[in-house]
């Protein structure tokens, strides 16, 4: 490539590799070895704000175990939790306090461990355990050892660990499969190289947005192993240009408790390099989708931490896949992620999902398309996330000659039409004293005021439901050939869009919500009617002033009041 500004000579044949949305084993390696780097400087930090006597002893064993076995020690240092670890202990370091230093102490003491016992020295460590587990990280969990004064020995062939109520002896932990009644060893999603953990013990794997599982159960265990066994095969055969680089970059999945029974969720931190969290499923190409989408994030994650993408600060903006407002580097992440959604997508069309698939490519696909559009006149973006972006609107660029049905496009663009309406109005109302003024003189029968409005008001930070859009259900059940019914929602994707806004209207005057506003919008744009979608303000005062004349009799039709709110003389509102 040519020269990019803040690329470093590492990654820069690797950079636009990366910007497409691929990345594969050779970038990844790259990204690695840096996570590696960061991690020696992390526990060097760790060190210097401990005592000397407490904690050089427990670096030069780090420093013999890496010498002796330098690939396993280099293992359990990318292990992906250690940087959640080692950064929340430099932020409690800074708090001062001695019974921080020696519980970091202690949480040291058993890295230090986990590395002799990868390496098979000989070895005896001292720590005080502050809970009735010891976790020998990236290994296992010593159960019921106890708290207090524990001893940790190993030579080449075991391990003891030596506690206040239990005494255990564990044969090559690095080898360890099976549970025992006194050693949960961290499992083994699939045994290839490399191999993927599943970890539901580590104590700094709460590091997303989703709360970690306990252990799971063997049965579930072996559901979760079957089924991702099937999501790597779906990967090898059907997206092998995303195979590579999720082979190279996953080494853990963490189980994580879903909002609700029957509902998917997944997750990456930035504090986890080399895992992705997910709710247990046996959905074998869900599994498939969500770690393509989940090492796009890691990969964004890691790229970011070399190459600055975008300028602090700046403006909130729109985005498809989230109910609130999202500053610019938060959008980039969204973006570069369902890059891959959409491709995932594209991949699967040809005989597999059939229509279903054709309106999720198509869909996702003008999301992202949009979004990129919105990064690229952001004016927050450096030199290097220009480049960046414009190498994400490429691969959209190259799809442009995929065939997929007008009903799929039409589909897609009244969904993503749709989404955007709910999100304004999900997310902005018109300042109330003017709402008063337009309520005013809309009773005493004047013309809409001539003057331009105030810019709506943001709503106050909430935490907003991640509920997906009725629309975008009702497409895609019709769009899988399911009857969606004879909703409001269904006759819209169906095409019948005079009804549809017919049934919208009968919604919203019994109270309807965002969606209702929503789909109605939609509707009137596609029957050439007021136009509620042009702007932000358009929707928000539409329904704020409909809902303050709610309780007049007779009070106004929605319809009516946005032929008087578009036909006065003054420009469009926002304008």
């Amino acid at each position: 490539m040519s020269p990019v500004a803040g690329v470093p000579p590492s990654l820069a044949d690797h950079f636009d590799d990366l910007a497409a949305g691929y990345g594969g084993a050779a970038a990844i390696a790259v990204l690695t070895a840096a996570q590696g780097t960061k991690r020696r400087l992390l526990v060097r930090a760790v060190v210097d704000e401990l005592p000397p006597d407490a904690a050089q002893p427990l670096m030069d064993l780090l420093v013999a175990a890496e010498r002796a076995a330098p690939d396993p020690v280099a293992k359990l240092l990318t292990a992906p939790h250690v940087d959640a670890w080692l950064s929340d202990a430099l932020r409690r370091l800074g708090e001062g306090r001695a019974a921080v230093r020696d519980r970091i102490r202690s949480e040291l003491a058993a890295f230090a461990a986990a590395a002799a016992a990868a390496a098979q020295l000989t070895f005896e460590l001292r720590l005080d355990n502050a809970s009735p587990d010891l976790v020998l990280p990236g290994l296992g969990v010593a159960v019921g050892i106890g708290t207090g004064a524990v001893t940790i020995r190993g030579d080449v062939a075991s391990v003891a660990v030596l506690g206040p109520t239990r005494e255990l002896r564990i044969g090559r932990l690095s080898t360890a499969t099976a549970d025992t009644p006194a050693w949960l060893p961290v499992r083994r999603l699939s045994d290839g190289d490399p191999e993927v953990l599943l970890d539901d013990i580590d104590p700094y794997r709460s590091c997303y947005s989703w709360p970690p599982l306990d252990r799971l159960s063997d049965q579930d265990f072996d559901r979760l192993r079957t089924a991702w066994a099937e999501a790597t095969r779906i990967l090898d055969h059907e997206h092998p240009c995303h195979a590579d680089g999720v082979r190279a970059a996953l080494r853990c999945v963490v189980p994580v408790m879903p909002p609700s029974a029957g509902h998917t969720v997944s997750a990456a931190s930035r504090f986890a390099y080399g895992a992705i969290a997910i709710s247990p499923t046996d959905n074998a190409q869900q599994l498939a989708e969500l770690a393509i989408h989940e090492v796009a994030h890691m990969k964004l994650y890691a790229l970011l931490e070399h190459v600055d993408l975008y300028l602090p600060g700046g403006a909130l903006h729109y985005a498809a896949w989230r109910p609130d407002p999202r500053p610019v580097g938060a959008l980039m992440q969204g973006t570069y992620a369902h890059l891959a959604v959409a491709d995932y997508w594209r991949l699967r069309r040809p005989g597999l999902d059939g229509p279903w698939a054709d309106y999720e490519f198509t869909l996702w696909r003008r999301l992202v398309s949009d979004s990129i559009a919105s990064l690229l006149s952001s004016c927050e973006l450096t030199p290097a996330g220009e480049r960046f972006v414009h190498g994400m609107a490429g691969t959209v660029q190259s799809w442009d000659s995929e065939p997929v049905s007008g009903r799929c496009v039409r589909l897609a663009e009244d969904v993503a039409l749709g989404g955007r309406v709910r999100w304004c109005l999900t997310n902005f109302a018109a300042p109330s004293a003017f709402v008063a003024r337009l309520a005013s003189a809309w009773r005493r029968g004047q013309p809409c005021p001539s003057h331009e409005p105030p810019a709506v008001d943001a709503k106050p930070a909430t935490r907003l439901a991640r509920d997906m859009p009725r629309l975008h259900l009702a497409a895609r059940a019709i769009a899988g050939g399911a009857d969606a019914g004879s909703s409001a929602d269904a006759l819209l994707v169906a095409g019948d869009y005079d009804t549809a806004a017919v049934r919208y209207v009968a919604a919203i005057e019994e109270g309807g919500g965002v969606d209702d506003w929503a789909g109605l919008a939609v509707a009137w744009h596609r029957r050439g009617r007021p136009d509620m979608t042009g702007e932000k303000t358009y929707p928000a005062v539409l329904r704020d002033l409909f809902t303050a004349l709610a309780h007049r009799y007779p009070h106004p039709a929605p319809e009516e009041l946005a032929e008087w709110l578009t036909t006065r003389p003054s420009p469009p509102f926002g304008r």
